[in-house]
């Protein structure tokens, strides 16, 4: 079966927001094991802006998504 045109856009953002949270919760680990190791606090003031964004841009992709299906 070959996916076009919307299906095969849609089936593309849905990979880009699976990249996401996988590159976040890789991000998240080495913060937090960066916090474990040295006490620092600043290490996770970084993962808030992250964990921001990427609710954001995964926000906008599922609405792109969404309006694919319609």
């Amino acid at each position: 079966m070959q996916l076009k045109g919307a299906s095969a856009l849609r089936t593309a953002i849905m990979g880009l927001i699976g990249i996401l949270y996988a590159q976040v919760a890789a991000g998240a680990i080495v913060l937090v094991l960066k916090f474990a190791t040295d006490g620092s606090v600043t290490a996770l003031l970084f993962l808030l802006p992250a964990a921001g964004a990427m609710w954001i841009v995964t926000e906008a992709l599922k609405e792109t998504a969404r309006g694919l299906r319609s």
